[in-house]
């Protein structure tokens, strides 16, 4: 499982919608390890909105994304584009700014059951708090 975490700084997640952070730092789950970890870093090139809610802009941030296999996008925020990116990715919603701390709360299992059960051609929305 891989996610996609919205940030700025590499530290926290960004103060904007996921789409409008500076870059994206892709964890994978480990097994063995039982942890994520961090194995890339995606420059945010998706340009600049139209809009607030610019759906082209969403669908290159998500083409961004299924380039680097992700599953799940995690942010502080998400905006209306939140219903298209049901459709591809679980969208997690961090109420911990810590990127590190967030992660070592999620809960793993819940994620993998919302992958394997997506609903009337959508994913549900996680929290972490």
């Amino acid at each position: 499982m891989r996610i996609a975490c919205a940030t700025d700084d590499g530290k926290k997640f960004s103060d904007e919608h996921f789409g409008s952070a500076s870059y994206y730092l892709i964890y994978e789950y480990k097994e063995q390890e039982k942890e994520f970890v961090k194995i890339d870093k995606i420059m945010n090139t998706s340009g600049e909105e139209r809009g607030h809610g610019d759906a082209g802009k969403a669908e290159r941030v998500m083409k961004l994304m299924k380039d680097g296999n992700v599953d799940a996008l995690m942010g502080e925020k998400m905006g209306r584009n939140i219903i298209h990116i049901k459709k591809g990715f679980v969208p997690i919603i961090s109420r911990i700014k810590n990127i590190e701390e967030a992660m070592a709360k999620l809960d793993v299992e819940m994620v993998r059951k919302i992958l394997a059960n997506k609903e009337e051609g959508e994913y549900k929305i996680v929290y972490v708090k």
